[in-house]
Formats: structure tokens, C-alpha cells, sequence
């Protein structure tokens, strides 16, 4: 007698996606092989057309998203002699981006400035086009993406916060030239973070510059381009917070940046004008400090026994 070996069944759910809470309908595009059919199953939201059909949307319920992911199979149908079989990919779900305009205001027709206190947190990018402007008052902005600057943008007294937010790409990007009151780079990923700045660029920073990495992963800061400098200017009033960080390509042409760090950067000399420089305390051999004291000693002597000046006249009688 003889035995017919046929090809087994294959199936492909995907890759994995992240979405937006606020816009979590993920496209699903599945596809297999040898089978009559696959169907979608795993999640408790809704396949659209049809759990059958390979190129469907899905649309999560509440709790998933809460969840933070939902892992979705699709499995084979119609096997014939063989046994079916099954692949997952997961869809995660990052917090939406919120904004706070802050409280009402009230003013008078003859006085009508306001100054507004707003924040934005959990945003990915940040795009100010042309023409367009955007201006910091006292607020705060918190973005784990890009920061691209192609019309103005006004610090105020406001904060630029980069920070890590799950589902987002290890990188980012600051384009053109900007003037930030507080700015702020940090990472807790154990893989790092690096931003690259647009080459040619000057970013000053008025107030407080902050860029923290941890042991685990360093935050890396770069030029766009290799080679060709970006440039950052700590003002002279300004204050610095660093630690576990990389540098490439980078000029500080205000005060100098990471003093007295190790500069973390993968690249074999990495070009860091202005940053890690050591700062050398002055100090005094052992020899100069007995020749001092001794100078001293003889100052105290001779103040105390110095005799008083008579006066000429009474000298004459």
C-alpha cells in the first residue's frame, strides 16, 4: 500500500500593533495556506465583516484597552486529514494623549490679558507647521516622539518634557532651531532612548536642562546627520541634571554640559564639543600648605607684639 504525505497547514495572524487608546480599531490582515479557510477568535470585540474573512478590522471592547492588550489567534479551517493550526499577534493599547486648558477665566474689558497654564501629556509628536505658532506659558508638554518646529514657538516659562511612553519607537527626533525655558529627555527603558537633532540646529535652553538615563540603558542624544554638528546652548543662568547619557556629534556653546560624566555613546570618538569636561578644585602640595601656615604665624606675631607709635611731640619733651 502506499502512504500520500500532503503539505500541512500554514497561517499568518500578523505582526503585533500598538494603537492609541483614543483610536484603538486595528486592521488585520491574515493569511494561509493548504487550508480551505481560517477564522479570527481570542478577543471578545468585534470582527468586521466577519471572524472568516482574512482582511478584517477589529474593534476592542473597553476592558481590553483597559487591559492595556488583547492577544488574537487566527486559526485554520478545513484541514482536510491534517490538524489545524494557529498564530497570534498581540494589539497594545497606549493612554490616549490628554490636554488641560486650566481653570476659567475672568477679566475685564480694559484689562483682557490672560495668561494660560495649560498641559499636554502622553502625546507622541509634536508638529508646530509653517506659519503656525505655539507658545508654552507656564504649561507643560509631554511627548515620547518627535518635536519638529517649522513656524515658532515661545518657551513662556513652560516645560518640554520627553519622556518614555510604552508601545512608542526607541528614537526621536527635534527639528529646527528652538529656545526652551525647561527641557527634558529621560528614559527608564532598559534598551535607552536617542533623540537626534536636526544637523545645523541650535536648541537653547533658558532654565534647566535635563537628560537621565539609567545604568540599564543610556540615554543617547545625536546629530541627524553623521558628521555634522547640532548645538546646544545652556545659559549661563541655566542648570544641568545628567546622568547615564551618550553624546555624538553634539556642540555645547554655553556652559559646559555632563561635567566630570563618562561620555556613553556607542560610537568609538564621539564627537562632544563643550560636554565631560573634567573640573579640576585646585589644590595645594603639602610643602605649600606648612609654608602658608607658617606665613600666617608670623603675620599673628608680629600684629601682637608691635609696639604703638609715640606721637613727634611728645618725643621733643
Amino acid at each position: 500500500m502506499t502512504y500520500l504525505i500532503t503539505p500541512s497547514p500554514t497561517v499568518n495572524a500578523g505582526a503585533n500593533q500598538s494603537l492609541c487608546a483614543n483610536n484603538a480599531v486595528a486592521t488585520l490582515n491574515g493569511s494561509f495556506t493548504v487550508a480551505t479557510g481560517a477564522i479570527w477568535g481570542g478577543g471578545l470585540g468585534t470582527f468586521s465583516p466577519s471572524p472568516a474573512n482574512m482582511n478584517v478590522t477589529y474593534t476592542p471592547t473597553a476592558a481590553e484597552i483597559a487591559n492595556g492588550s488583547v492577544t488574537l489567534t487566527l486559526t485554520t479551517t478545513g484541514n482536510n486529514n491534517c490538524v489545524s493550526v494557529s498564530n497570534s499577534m498581540v494589539l497594545s493599547f497606549t493612554a490616549a494623549p490628554t490636554a488641560n486648558a486650566g481653570a476659567d477665566v475672568i477679566r475685564c474689558a480694559n484689562n483682557a490679558n490672560v495668561v494660560l497654564s495649560g498641559s499636554v501629556t502622553g502625546a507622541r509628536n509634536v508638529v508646530i507647521q509653517a506659519g503656525g505658532s505655539l507658545n508654552g506659558g507656564s504649561g507643560a508638554l509631554s511627548l515620547a516622539g518627535n518635536f519638529s518646529n517649522s513656524g515658532s514657538f515661545s518657551a513662556g516659562t513652560g516645560k518640554v518634557n520627553f519622556v518614555d511612553i510604552a508601545g512608542c519607537a526607541p528614537t526621536g527626533t527635534v527639528s529646527g532651531s528652538n529656545s526652551f525655558y525647561d527641557l527634558s529627555f529621560v528614559t527608564t527603558s532598559p534598551g535607552g532612548k536617542t533623540y537626534a537633532f536636526a544637523a545645523g540646529s541650535t536648541q537653547v535652553i533658558n532654565n534647566v536642562f535635563t537628560v537621565r538615563g539609567t545604568a540599564a540603558g543610556a540615554l543617547q542624544l545625536t546629530s541627524s546627520v553623521a558628521g555634522q554638528p547640532a548645538f546646544i546652548n545652556l545659559l549661563n543662568t541655566g542648570a544641568q541634571s545628567m546622568a547615564s547619557l551618550g553624546v555624538v556629534d553634539l556642540t555645547a556653546t554655553g556652559v559646559g554640559l555632563a561635567p566630570n560624566l563618562i561620555n556613553l555613546a556607542p560610537a568609538n570618538g564621539a564627537s562632544a564639543i563643550g560636554w565631560f569636561q573634567v573640573l579640576v578644585v585646585p589644590t595645594l602640595s603639602s610643602e605649600s600648605l606648612i609654608s602658608l601656615a607658617l606665613m600666617l604665624m608670623l603675620l599673628v606675631y608680629r600684629a601682637a607684639f608691635r609696639r604703638p607709635s609715640v606721637p613727634a611731640s611728645r618725643a621733643r619733651s
